[in-house]
C-alpha cells in the first residue's frame, strides 16, 4: 500500500498551527503577566489607603483623648447632667 503525501491544504493547516500555537502561548503568558501587575498595583493602593486610614485613626484618637482630657480636668463636668454637659462639650474644642 502506498502512502499518500499530505495535501496542500493540510501543510498550510500544521503550518498555521505551528505558529499559531506559540503565538497564543506568548498571548496567554502576556495576559498572565498584567493579570499579576493589576493584582500587584491594587495591593499597593490598599496599602497606602491602609497607611493613610491608620495615619488618619491615629490623628482622631489623639483628639478624642485631648478632648476627654479637657473634659476630665473641667470641674463642672462631674455633677453635670446631660443638659449642661452638652453647654459645656463645645467650649473644650481645639
Amino acid at each position: 500500500m502506498r502512502r499518500s503525501e499530505p495535501t496542500i491544504g493540510s501543510r498550510l493547516l500544521l503550518l498555521a498551527l505551528a505558529v499559531a500555537l506559540p503565538f497564543t502561548i506568548l498571548v496567554v503568558m502576556e495576559w498572565a503577566g498584567d493579570i499579576e501587575e493589576a493584582r500587584r498595583s491594587g495591593d499597593d493602593a490598599a496599602r497606602e489607603q491602609s497607611r493613610e486610614l491608620e495615619v488618619q485613626i491615629r490623628t482622631d484618637d489623639a483628639r478624642v483623648f485631648q478632648r476627654l482630657e479637657q473634659l476630665a480636668d473641667d470641674p463642672a463636668i462631674l455633677g453635670a447632667g446631660p443638659a449642661e454637659c452638652a453647654a459645656i462639650f463645645p467650649s473644650t474644642k481645639t
